[in-house]
């Protein structure tokens, strides 16, 4: 979907007809290793640059191993910084799911990588998502020491305007070219002049450069460091938060031209410094308390040690409700409600504490975190002495949640509430193919493996499986529904999982393909041309079928037959011999009889492909379409969607018809589409999205009565987001607040079956991968003074609701910012941690 300003954002279930595979076929380059060097020495860029692979400390954010979506730097050999919007990615994939991948110089191959588990996350605990750059700076705690990498040190040096025209080396793991898009395997780098430094922020941007030719940080760059020496060792200056874009184009493509913003590392070491202390490989010195940071004062022994911080009595005791806790707030932990103090005016914690801003029972603060993520147990007698839910276990005498146990019929698969054994249980999922939940117990805990989700106004509170995999426990058959066997102590199907199925631990039916997303393992069946065929990747081992061989570049790998003549290309599918060796194509009359031109981009935006046999194109049944996902093209069914307003998405998990589903800083969310009606049925205003929809959102006044707005878009003028029902609402007002094959009748969801869909859907319910983006924005401009800011904001005036500004943009960067253009207001949208599947081809 276009937005305004020349910006994009992508809206779920749009299907690609080309692949966007980006590498130079006539001008073949290896990447270049570079030595360490000061960032003035080295030259290449990221935007249609190089690779550096000469700072080992520079890693990138994985998940499961697999694609980065975030960058991050070692500053102590267990610390990373990085940007705190990437941590929001963290948290939706789940921190057991990410790695830190350290990448090293290999003779034998371009390089080599280590994979370093996390143990923990902290955001700055004034970030808040879309807020800008100015706290945008996390640092991730690892399982264990890198010990084979030296880490950068952290600039501790104050910046000012005399910075300003001075050369940063920006590096990161994004987009290298935009041009058409090419994503890179390892680390690229550029030196970019400072433009702008703000009070905790700077602005790097190449504005002398032609706009072709400009370098700048883009999709996937967050949390990347800029470096410059400092005192002759090189040092971290800021991670990278907020990107800008200074083309504007017909199409609303993102080309990342128009500079970037990072968020200064100087200028938030109060919010470091307890970290660089407590991970610092031996004691730090110090003459003064200003050598300690804000937190920890110089001793006696001219050591670094944490300022003395009374821990209140009620820290980390039972509670039920906020009012327990004093000023502080309850929390629930995996092992209950406990009351956490808040943190001291300059966001200090008491010793085993770290200052982060979290959710109670009523209200959100910034309190005091216990570092081992839970508070310690509570030894107790009586069941009375214990949080909400919780009981005195009569074997330890701790406090322990009282979990429930589980529903015969959970995780059951069912087509309507009616099989899942009555009572608050419900049917999740796609029509005909659902599976039972059951509803939370006091305190909202559930059994082990679930977690307590509100789904649907008007009914009780839902568990869900943490893993987003639904799956029956089992020691013998019997214990599982007809058509399904105990495997490894869980139910899978005899005769293989359909379409939807997870295979984690079984197998798909013979014409599926068992699909390894970023979600999870899920059984699709597989169309168009597959990996391996001509025009398309290679395989993981740099092999391919057929006639073709591997055709390598510094950044990608394709599948071509080779060729000295045009002759030598008859009896390989046809096509035309290339200079530098390769069958290529332009259309299909270039092609044999029994093949087809399988196009991609090429790099001068012009396509072409290599001539692939017929019998490669697999087509799909009738009401599917032919998807690009994380690992391949597989058919996904085109029916009504289930997934209701407000409720995550993706190209598995479809909103409802009416809905639509759109990137926030919260990830992939429904929203309601107002395009064609122009009133909003749920709450909100009715706002312009670009050129091709409109979509309902919210600010405080525009929700009804029982609702609040969500909001996760944040702009200059206000934020927005959608009407969502609060715990204690039981009536609906629209029947895209209830369940599948539920309408809203006189306030209530009603079960009013309809005939199930002839096309089965996923039953699995995977998390959206995080997405890489950032804001659409004109060339950078020097920022007014806080006063003009404040008199700026004083002087504008509500817009009215049917003249409201378009909305922000996903951009070519990291993270987006409203930024003030002197001729009109540009929206941006916060950075959203998401690479989609690439590499889509034409099918014939």
């Amino acid at each position: 979907m276009e937005l305004s300003g020349g910006s994009t954002t992508h809206i779920m279930y749009r299907y690609y007809k080309y692949v966007f595979l980006c590498f130079v076929l006539l001008f073949s380059s290896q990447a270049c290793v570079s030595q360490e060097h000061s960032p003035s020495q080295l030259q290449q860029n990221i935007i249609n640059g190089q690779g550096d692979l000469s700072h080992p400390a520079i890693g990138a954010l994985v998940v499961r191993k697999g694609s980065s979506f975030c960058t991050g730097t070692l500053i102590r050999r267990q610390l990373v910084v990085t940007a705190a919007h990437c941590v929001d990615a963290i948290n939706r994939y789940g921190i057991q799911n990410i790695q830190f991948r350290v990448d090293f110089t290999d003779p034998n191959q371009t390089f080599r990588s280590e994979y370093h588990s996390l143990q923990q996350t902290v955001n700055h605990p004034q970030y808040k998502a879309g807020s800008g750059a100015n706290y945008d700076i996390a640092v991730l705690i690892l399982r264990n020491k890198v010990t084979n990498v030296t880490p950068i040190i952290p600039n501790t040096t104050a910046m000012d305007t005399k910075w300003i025209g001075t050369t940063v080396r920006v590096v990161g793991y994004g987009l290298i070219q935009t041009r058409p898009k090419q994503r890179a395997d390892q680390k690229y780098a550029a030196n970019i002049p400072l433009f702008q430094i703000n009070p905790r922020s700077f602005i790097h941007y190449d504005e002398k450069t032609a706009v072709a030719q400009r370098k700048s940080a883009c999709h996937g760059d967050s949390g990347g460091p800029a470096l410059y020496t400092v005192n002759g060792r090189i040092a971290v200056m800021g991670v990278t938060s907020i990107a800008y874009k200074a083309t504007a184009t017909g199409q609303g493509d993102t080309y990342c031209d128009g500079g970037a913003v990072s968020t200064r590392l100087d200028a938030n070491l109060s919010f470091l410094q307890p970290y660089l202390l407590k991970y610092a490989d031996g004691p730090a010195a110090c003459k003064v308390d200003t050598d300690c940071g804000i937190c920890a004062q110089c001793g006696t022994k001219s050591i670094c040690e944490p300022k003395p911080i009374t821990q209140e009595t009620t820290h980390c005791q039972p509670c039920a409700k906020d009012a327990d806790c004093g000023n502080g707030i309850c929390y629930k932990f995996t092992n209950g409600y406990r009351c956490l103090q808040t943190c001291t005016s300059a966001n200090c914690c008491p010793t085993g504490s770290q200052c982060t801003t979290l959710q109670g029972q009523s209200q959100s603060r910034t309190v005091c975190k216990p570092e081992q993520t839970t508070c310690p147990d509570v030894s107790c007698k009586a069941d009375a002495e214990c949080g909400l839910g919780e009981h005195c276990d009569p074997t330890t005498n701790i406090c322990m949640p009282k979990l429930p146990p589980r529903s015969p019929k959970l995780c059951h698969p069912c087509t309507n509430k009616d099989d899942c054994g009555g009572g608050d249980n419900l049917c999740n999922g796609p029509r005909g193919q659902g599976t039972c939940s059951q509803p939370c117990a006091v305190g909202d805990f559930c059994p082990e493996g679930f977690l307590c989700r509100s789904l649907f106004v008007g009914f009780p509170k839902q568990c869900v499986p943490s893993s987003g995999t639904c799956r029956v426990p089992c020691l013998l058959d019997q214990h599982c529904a007809t058509g399904f066997t105990c495997k490894d102590k869980f139910c899978v199907r005899k005769d293989g999982g359909v379409v939807g199925d997870t295979c984690d631990t079984g197998t798909c039916k013979s014409d599926l393909q068992c699909a390894n997303l970023s979600s999870g393992k899920v059984c699709l069946q597989p169309c168009g041309v597959q990996q391996g065929n001509a025009g398309t990747d290679c395989l993981a081992d740099n092999t391919c079928k057929g006639s073709t061989r591997c055709f390598r570049n510094s950044s990608y790998r394709v599948c071509l037959a080779a060729c000295t003549n045009a002759n030598e290309c008859k009896g390989k599918g046809g096509g035309f011999c290339s200079s530098v060796g390769n069958c290529l194509c332009r259309d299909d009359s270039e092609c044999e009889a029994d093949h087809f031109c399988n196009l991609f981009t090429y790099q001068s935006n012009q396509a072409i492909g290599s001539c692939a046999p017929n019998t490669s194109n697999r087509s799909c049944p009738s009401g599917q379409v032919c998807a690009g996902l994380d690992d391949g093209q597989y058919c996904i069914a085109s029916a009504q969607g289930y997934r209701s307003i407000g409720q995550s998405c993706d190209n598995l998990r479809r909103c409802k018809d009416g809905l639509i589903c759109l990137y926030t800083q919260s990830g992939a969310r429904c929203f309601e589409d107002c395009t064609q009606t122009k009133k909003c049925s749920i709450g909100g205003q009715c706002v312009r999205y670009g050129n091709a929809a409109n979509v309902c959102l919210c600010t405080e006044k525009d929700c009804p009565t029982g609702r609040t707005c969500n909001r996760i878009l944040q702009t200059q003028q206000g934020t927005y987001g959608y009407c969502e029902a609060d715990a204690t609402t039981t009536t609906c007002i629209d029947s895209r607040e209830c369940p599948i094959d539920y309408d809203c009748i006189s306030g209530t969801c009603t079960h009013n079956p309809r005939q199930p869909e002839p096309q089965p859907e996923p039953q699995s319910e995977p998390t959206p991968e995080p997405q890489s983006d950032a804001s659409v924005q004109p060339e950078p401009q020097p920022e007014p003074d806080p006063t003009e800011i404040k008199k700026t904001v004083e002087t504008t005036p509500e817009a009215p609701k049917e003249t409201l500004p378009e909305l922000p943009a996903k951009g070519c960067g990291c993270h987006t910012q409203p930024q003030r253009s002197p001729s009109a207001p540009i929206w941006l949208f916060t950075l959203v941690i998401f690479f989609m599947g690439t590499h889509k081809t034409r099918r014939r």
